[in-house]
């Protein structure tokens, strides 16, 4: 038997409340399909494009690159005595190396001195004035350095002689330069002292000569670092010996 009017009116908004749902769930799943696939995408390509850790092999390679080398500043010296000359550093002007580094000319140089024999008994400091070198010796005679120097052009004398003082710091009696770790051994004939020390620096900076000619008033010039180990390693009563 057929429903009353209220009922099939009833049955009919039931209905057409199932039907709009249903469509409002097909709608959300047609924008909600499509936007997950674009995340998914958008992961995939993420992760393909993300960089791979840097290996062992490549960090190193990438600091290696990184590293910059600072070269020495060096000023060459002018040969003339009595010319001042500027400079980074001693060590650079004179071509020695200060500290327990030496350079291989000097490295070479050491290693073909021979130990003096006899055994001299004391600390000898040999002064080659034809190689303008200083080597120093053990009481035992066995070579302890050797480096270069500039010795005066006549002093000091062929001979032997003997360390008779330490000045920390001194000045020329030519020029207003100042020089440091001065070893005494010997006197010239006007009585003026005769030793080695640092090359003299003038008051602007500059230094005066350079080490492997002999260019000095007299005394033996080295290194700073060469002459105030020198000045400690020598105590009075050290043999000095020159030889031409």
């Amino acid at each position: 038997m057929a429903g009353t009017a209220p009922d099939r009116d009833h049955r009919h908004e039931e209905r057409a409340g199932r039907l709009a749902r249903e469509a409002a769930r097909r709608r959300r799943q047609l924008v909600a399909i499509p936007v997950a696939v674009v995340a998914v995408a958008v992961l995939v390509i993420a992760l393909a494009w993300r960089p791979a850790a840097p290996t062992g092999a490549a960090l190193q390679q990438a600091a290696s690159a990184a590293t910059v080398a600072v070269p020495t500043q060096t000023v060459e010296a002018s040969g003339s005595a009595g010319s001042a000359v500027t400079s980074a550093s001693a060590e650079a002007t004179s071509g020695t190396t200060s500290g327990a580094s030496s350079t291989a000319t000097g490295a070479a140089a050491f290693a073909a001195i021979k130990p003096l024999r006899p055994a001299p008994g004391v600390k000898t400091i040999v002064v080659d004035k034809s190689e303008q070198r200083v080597t120093l010796y053990t009481a035992k005679g066995a070579p302890v350095d050797t480096f270069r120097c500039a010795s005066g052009i006549v002093y000091p004398r062929v001979g032997t002689y003997h360390v008779y003082g330490h000045r920390k710091q001194s000045w020329s009696m030519y020029d207003p330069s100042t020089f440091y770790y001065f070893t005494m051994f010997v006197k010239s004939d006007k009585g003026n002292n005769i030793g080695f020390h640092s090359i003299p620096v003038m008051p602007d900076g500059s230094l005066v000569g350079k080490l492997g000619v002999p260019v000095s008033h007299g005394c033996v010039r080295l290194d700073k670092a060469k002459a105030k180990f020198l000045y400690s390693w020598a105590p009075v009563g050290t043999k000095v010996v020159v030889k031409k």
